[in-house]
């Protein structure tokens, strides 16, 4: 089977050399590998040159900066592989990552994804935590992005790549979110590997009080679009309802971190929306510990 590679590069000249080599040092050796040079201002092209002098094969796309979406969106189209694969320019894999991956794809398989490791600007290692190899279901979509790794972790059939179409390039960020879950509506069927073939660069940010409201908005717009589809899965309530305290957990913390009082507010009316008063009260810790205390069961 082929695998196709798709490496969105953005002014990540710096680290390109060593994404680009990890993908060409596979043990898996069917595959094609596809650089979309998204508009980059660096010498990200001069570094692609050099590259393309040691690996022939490789195969560069450059085009004017639209974002990573509509950078995959390309590389997508370009493709030819059975398999697709993405990797951010400033991660990289470990040698048998493309192999792990095939070896469960052939066991029936439509979409795997393998754990991974941290590691920031000096390349010093730090552990993330397990991921539990189970099959997913709507709860884990509503609770979090259950797939960990970020996009540089997915292996994917081409011929759900073809069911469910392109990135949201509308989406100013969760993109990734919200494509592993249109791939879950199509009974796509998952598959997580606990090797620790991933290596992902543990990223900062420049305007963080910004990055947090882009990540707020972005998880509500994507929390609506699996909502939406709610009436198609039999769903337990409470469990429902846990989910979604969850994911708005989250999203409150973004909103925390930016330090917008409307935001934090907005927060916790759509909590009692979703999950109403009293959910929200047993289900907070200071109670369910006084409960325990008091040996009283919910």
């Amino acid at each position: 089977m082929k695998v196709s590679v798709i490496i969105p590069t953005y002014n990540y000249a710096l680290y390109l050399t060593r994404c680009v080599e990890s993908v060409f040092d596979q043990s898996y050796r069917n595959f094609e590998c596809i650089v979309v040079n998204d508009g980059s201002t660096d010498n990200t092209t001069e570094v692609l040159d050099a590259l393309k002098q040691k690996y022939s094969e490789l195969i560069v796309i450059s085009k004017e900066n639209c974002g990573l979406s509509s950078a995959r969106n390309v590389g997508i189209k370009k493709s030819i592989g059975d398999l697709v694969c993405f990797l951010d320019s400033d991660d990289y894999w470990l040698p048998n990552k493309l192999l792990n991956q095939v070896s469960q794809i052939t066991q029936g398989y439509d979409c795997v994804f393998s754990n991974y490791k941290f590691f920031d600007g000096n390349n010093l290692e730090f552990e993330n935590n397990e991921i539990q190899s189970k099959d997913l279901t709507f709860y884990d979509f509503i609770s979090r992005n259950p797939i960990t790794g970020s996009a540089s972790s997915i292996m994917i059939r081409k011929e759900f790549i073809i069911k469910v179409g392109l990135f949201n390039i509308k989406l100013r960020s969760l993109e990734d979110l919200d494509y592993w879950f249109r791939l879950f509506k199509e009974n796509c069927k998952f598959k997580s590997i606990l090797d620790k073939d991933v290596m992902i660069m543990k990223r900062i940010n420049g305007n963080m009080s910004q990055d947090y409201i882009t990540m707020y908005f972005s998880h509500l717009q994507v929390l609506y679009t699996q909502l939406s589809v709610l009436e198609k899965y039999d769903l337990d309530k409470k469990k429902l309802k846990i989910s979604l305290l969850s994911r708005l957990n989250k999203i409150g913390w973004y909103a925390k971190m930016s330090n917008d009082s409307s935001l934090i507010g907005l927060t916790s009316s759509l909590k009692i929306h979703f999950c109403g008063r009293i959910f929200l009260l047993t289900n907070s810790k200071p109670v369910r510990g006084l409960l325990r205390r008091l040996k009283i069961s919910k």
